[in-house]
């Protein structure tokens, strides 16, 4: 059975490729790359997330589809891998050639003919040639205990020719078939050349019954939708204030649910309610980083590919982790060089002070893109759920 790992290093060398071309192009670790050719990444301490990221990056690194390589993991993690990479990409078999050694199959046993049906050789008359020619089965005589009686009518005689009248089968009576002569043809047409009639006006009523259920039940969401946004019921006079503890539940209940912005900030300074910077995937693949922010609740990590950016959002403050080297962070276009803080985790910190004390953002920031950088070809919202 083939294995995926060697699939892998053998599409690698038929495209002449050497592991430093492998790196050059993933900038996945050296290490890392070995790792996947000879398989023990399976058995490293690594999270099976961060293992099939790297395999993934190695596979678009020497021009595998991105969906056969996910196609193969499966199929390798569930331990059915069929060598689906080496057919599509080297046109080779997924399984090793059968064992064609030549070994004879044993020979059935010849079967003699039923005697019943074993031709008769009959003797060839005196002074004449005997010539060999097919010769008339004997027919077979069942015994006389499996012959099955025939069937008797009512009054005791036997079923022939012009017999008529119910027959007694096993104890019951059948009546016999008609005779042809017998049967209304034309009544048979007429029946078969009626159609059945459809009920039209029960299926009408039920028709505009639901019509009528389905709006009254539009007519209801509607009103409740209105209740919800305007705290007024429909068809008073009468405000009702919302209840702020539910408004907190509800915004407690949802995932990763934005914090509202603190009051005492709202409109000090131009700066708007809610900050925005963008993680860049400038120099390689970000396989991930994580980030944490005060817009939601807690600390998770993401992937990005190489030339692509993610936008991520925060009130008060935002901390960045990982693979820093290939990471550009951009505010309004412009790169930040210098973090409010870098603690002891590595996590480099912004805040909103960093931006209010300097509106020009000319000590921390820089109004270019550097020479070998171009701009993030596509920029997308952090995903809400991962």
């Amino acid at each position: 059975m083939s294995q995926l790992h060697t699939d892998l290093q053998q599409v690698r060398k038929s495209r002449k490729m050497s592991i430093q071309d492998v790196y050059d192009k993933t900038r996945l670790s050296l290490e890392n790359i070995e790792k996947i050719e000879d398989g023990s990444i399976y058995h490293s301490d690594r999270n099976i997330t961060y293992v099939r990221s790297f395999i993934r990056t190695y596979g678009r690194g020497i021009g595998i589809n991105d969906s056969d390589m996910i196609e193969a993991l499966d199929k390798h993690e569930a331990g059915s891998y069929d060598g689906s990479i080496r057919t599509t990409y080297l046109g080779g078999s997924k399984e090793a050639p059968s064992d064609t050694s030549g070994a004879a199959s044993p020979e059935k046993p010849k079967t003699e003919p039923p005697a019943s049906t074993k031709p008769k050789s009959v003797p060839p008359s005196p002074g004449k040639e005997s010539t060999p020619g097919p010769s008339k089965p004997e027919p077979s005589v069942e015994p006389a205990e499996k012959q099955k009686p025939r069937p008797k009518v009512l009054d005791g005689s036997s079923i022939g020719p012009g017999k008529t009248g119910p027959i007694n089968v096993g104890g019951s009576h059948v009546s016999p078939p008609p005779k042809t002569g017998d049967v209304n043809w034309s009544d048979l047409g007429r029946r078969a050349a009626q159609k059945p009639t459809i009920p039209v006006v029960p299926i009408i009523a039920g028709v505009v019954i639901l019509l009528l259920l389905g709006i009254l039940l539009y007519w209801l969401i509607s009103s409740s939708d209105e209740y919800e946004e305007t705290g007024v019921v429909p068809d008073a006079t009468e405000t009702i204030q919302p209840d702020e503890s539910r408004a907190s539940s509800l915004l407690s209940d949802t995932l990763d649910a934005p914090v509202p912005p603190d009051p005492a900030r709202a409109g000090q300074g131009s700066l708007p309610d809610t900050l925005h910077v963008v993680v860049y995937a400038a120099r390689g693949n970000l396989e991930p980083f994580r980030v944490s922010s005060d817009t939601f609740d807690n600390r998770r990590p993401y992937w990005i590919e190489q030339g692509k950016g993610m936008r991520i959002a925060f009130v008060n403050e935002v901390r960045l982790s990982g693979s820093m080297n290939r990471m550009l962070v951009l505010y309004d276009d412009r790169v930040i060089t210098e973090f409010d803080e870098i603690n002891q985790q590595g996590e480099r910190i912004l805040r909103r002070s960093q931006f209010e004390s300097d509106p020009s953002l000319e000590s921390f920031t820089q109004s270019a893109l550097p020479d070998d950088i171009s701009e993030p070809g596509e920029i997308i919202d952090r995903p809400v759920i991962n």
